[in-house]
């Protein structure tokens, strides 16, 4: 389709699938081409160094991502937000590593 706009990712890693948050990421994209140009994309492309996948832009995963949006809204006015996580690999390539209180190094 000519008027279409297709968000693509482009990831260094070197995955066989698609994951969990790369998908919530590419939907959100997904959500902003629709807001601005107001044209729907069917999917949005994730490509990582040897694969790339078409993932379906689809209801549930827009719920999810504004279900996201709204947790982050409520920490922002609490003006708190705490760890996800238990991966101490991910504390440590964190950018806010320094400052965080709850970090696990």
């Amino acid at each position: 389709m000519d008027n279409e706009y297709i968000p693509v990712e482009e990831k260094t890693a070197d995955l066989k699938s698609p994951t969990f948050p790369h998908v919530i990421q590419i939907t959100a994209y997904c959500m902003l081409v629709e807001d601005i140009y107001g044209i729907t994309p069917s999917y949005g492309i994730l490509k990582y160094k040897n694969a790339e996948f078409k993932i379906p832009y689809e209801e549930r995963w827009k719920k999810l991502v504004l279900q996201f949006r709204e947790k982050m809204l409520k920490d922002i006015e609490r003006g708190e937000t705490h760890r996800n996580h238990n991966n101490k690999r991910k504390c440590n390539n964190c950018v806010r590593k320094e400052y965080c209180p709850e970090r696990l190094l």
